[in-house]
């Protein structure tokens, strides 16, 4: 085996989209400058040891084959919050811009943009030339297209990126203005964010003809050929793509293949080129010599939602309870066999984000909890649910196992009920549950790590609707600061859900497979730099 470990974990930190002023007050940028909370004092780059990644290869063709555990439940880029769902959109959709791991902003099917002063006016100017796969040209027309069909039909989690929308105008085929209906500190990085909901651009010909549940029109580097359900996506090389020279293979299959097992058998005989394993499977790759395993500290982070509209969740005693019950590490040790870290709602590369054991109710005192139960009314505990994710990974599977463990510590005895997707999203989005296991991914907008999802959980306590209105309104020297409080408040009041633990993440590759090179978002653009020699 050779092991190549991607050696760089950094800040997606917080820009402002500014240079200077010009006449009419307004600014023109096509990469965002660092906002003033991007100083040193404010943004790190911690370095993993790291081996030189191969070039993006040259053109070579041929048929890239990836295995995946959880297939989309939608190619419509509205339509789910779900991290598995959002691959594809990645391969088949171009957004305006994308943000880069030193916070600034990579122009894409915008080349650059203006911003007026108080921060409500955008004016893009879009790429010319660019086709959308049914062969349509890119005009401003699919972007006013885009978002206005975002916002009417969007979910909750669209909503949250792009609702602020007030209106989007065409001035041009090749020029648009979104002005918002409020300020938004995040605005620009939910646009730029790598995965795209609800701004992934879509051809308003395509939406009409075909439905964007079922098939995906868009301007991105891989064109949707098929889908067999739950088996096989299948994509060709967009020949059509104005980023030159990508993608570096003809065709693209996503088979999803649930067993880890049956996927490293795959892997091993060569029926796939790439996979994700989770740890037990890594270890067992690292005898292959056939294979290469890519290690890289990710911004996912394993949560549960406390749902705070059932008794006796709703009690905040009663939650902090069970937040002193958890010991991190040993969840890190057991469910992730040591590849990853304690971590709190922020991941730990922004430097103004607060340890765990620097939170309140985070570090684990079984006595403290014992005594806040009983105080609460609970002296001899009770029961819960444990709604659990199946299928998702099986660190998810031993980690609900430690955390019955030690929740029964403390008197609180538990049931694990371990459902299917379409099952565990049709209850968490109704609340139907009292403890289930999460995961979130990365976030380009850091508020987006401490935005309340409010039908997953009772009322939120008014000081958290006042500081996360406040993370809205915010300037750019002020919102480290809000954030920072509003991380400490979701932690002292429990809600709306504990952070746990971010995890190491694989990719594992045949040797003739060059130019991987994953990063800490766990995104699969990469792929579109891969080639097979």
């Amino acid at each position: 085996m050779r092991r190549s470990i991607y050696g760089l974990f950094v800040v997606l930190a917080l820009v402002a989209a500014s240079c200077s002023s010009s006449a009419d007050d307004t600014t023109t940028t096509t990469t965002a400058a660092p906002s003033p909370t991007t100083t040193a004092a404010t943004m790190t780059v911690t370095a993993i040891t790291t081996t030189t990644t191969e070039a993006p290869p040259d053109p070579t063709g041929g048929t890239l084959i990836v295995a995946e555990t959880t297939p989309p439940v939608t190619f419509d880029p509205t339509q789910s919050a779900l991290i598995k769902t959002w691959f594809p959109w990645q391969l088949s959709f171009d957004g305006l811009m994308l943000v880069q791991p030193d916070g600034s902003f990579q122009p894409r099917l915008a080349t650059d943009w203006t911003i007026s002063d108080d921060g409500l006016v955008y004016t893009f100017n879009l790429r010319e030339g660019v086709v959308f796969h049914n062969g349509e040209p890119f005009e401003a027309d699919d972007v006013v297209y885009t978002f206005e069909r975002a916002k009417s039909e969007g979910i909750p989690y669209t909503l949250a990126r792009v609702g602020v929308i007030d209106t989007i105008v065409a001035l041009d085929t090749h020029t648009v203005v979104i002005t918002l209906s409020k300020f938004d500190s995040g605005f620009m990085n939910n646009l730029a964010n790598t995965y795209p909901v609800g701004t992934a651009i879509m051809n308003r010909e395509a939406g009409k003809a075909s439905d964007p549940a079922v098939f995906m029109v868009g301007t991105g580097p891989f064109k949707m050929v098929s889908y067999a359900p739950e088996r096989e996506l299948v994509f060709e090389a967009n020949k059509d793509y104005w980023e030159a020279d990508r993608p570096k293979v003809d065709n693209l299959i996503i088979r999803y293949i649930p067993e880890q097992q049956a996927q490293l058998a795959a892997l091993q005989a060569g029926e796939i080129d790439i996979m994700f394993p989770v740890p037990e499977t890594a270890l067992v790759l690292e005898g292959d010599s056939n294979v290469t395993i890519q290690e890289i500290v990710s911004a996912n982070v394993v949560r549960i939602n406390v749902n705070s509209g059932r008794p006796p969740l709703d009690n905040v005693d009663v939650r902090r309870a069970i937040s002193l019950a958890i010991d991190r590490q040993e969840m890190v040790d057991a469910a992730l066999l040591g590849k990853g870290s304690p971590s709190s709602h922020i991941p730990e590369g922004y430097a103004w984000g607060i340890a765990p054991e620097d939170q309140p109710y985070n570090t684990r005192d079984v006595a403290a909890a014992k005594q806040l139960l009983a105080d609460a009314g609970f002296p001899d505990g009770f029961h819960l649910e444990l709604m659990h994710l199946a299928g998702y990974g099986t660190y998810l599977d031993r980690n609900m196992e430690v955390l019955a463990a030690q929740l029964e510590e403390i008197g609180i005895t538990t049931t694990i009920v371990p459902l299917e997707l379409a099952s565990w999203l049709d209850r968490l989005l109704t609340a139907e549950f009292d403890i289930t296991d999460n995961e979130f991914s990365f976030q380009a907008d850091p508020f987006q790590y401490l935005r309340v999802r409010r039908e997953r959980q009772g009322p939120a306590p008014a000081v958290i609707d006042d500081l996360e209105e406040a993370a809205l309104a915010a300037s750019a020297d002020e919102l480290v600061g809000i954030l920072r409080e509003l991380s400490l408040t979701q932690a002292d009041l429990v809600y709306p859900d504990i952070p746990l633990m971010a995890r190491v993440a694989f990719t594992a590759y045949r040797n003739n497979i060059v130019g991987v090179n994953q990063d800490f978002t766990n995104s699969y653009r990469f792929l579109i730099n891969v080639g097979k020699n």
